[in-house]
């Protein structure tokens, strides 16, 4: 295992957030390399969130470990302080973030790339994203190529 590299994936608690540990498995493959898995989880909210959030986690877990990825919940109202923080932990080299649902703006990346300027991104398009860009013919570029 390449001890250089090491990829991170974050991700909210849906289900839809296989297709970034899939993506994320795949690169860190090609770069053999270990993947973190991790879900920063609102302080003030119940430890695995409400509703569906607790299986969707759940099943993250399932799919996080069968990828041969580990993954971590971390507890705190400052997600973006709290991901670089365990990044420079974990000497990340890399990160996987999922697009957003809709077009518009997306601070989030920015202010990671702000927190953790020397680590590469890679944003996956949402499902929904990539068949609008499809459908009206718009290129999307990740940062970073998988």
């Amino acid at each position: 295992m390449n001890k250089h590299y090491h990829v991170m994936v974050c991700v909210t608690g849906q289900r839809t957030c296989e297709r970034l540990i899939r993506h994320s498995a795949a690169f860190a493959q090609t770069l053999d390399c270990p993947v973190s898995v991790v879900h920063v989880a609102d302080d003030t909210s119940p430890f695995l969130g409400v509703g569906d959030t607790a299986g969707a986690l759940e099943y993250l877990y399932r799919i996080s470990a069968h990828f041969g990825a580990d993954m971590t919940i971390l507890r705190s109202t400052d997600v973006v302080g709290t991901l670089a923080d365990f990044a420079k932990k974990n000497h990340i080299t890399h990160i996987v973030l999922g697009g957003p649902a809709a077009t518009g703006v997306w601070e989030f990346p920015g202010k990671l790339r702000q927190a953790l300027p020397g680590v590469e991104q890679c944003i996956i398009p949402s499902d929904a994203m990539a068949a609008a860009a499809a459908a009206q013919a718009l290129p999307l570029t990740p940062q970073v190529q998988l």
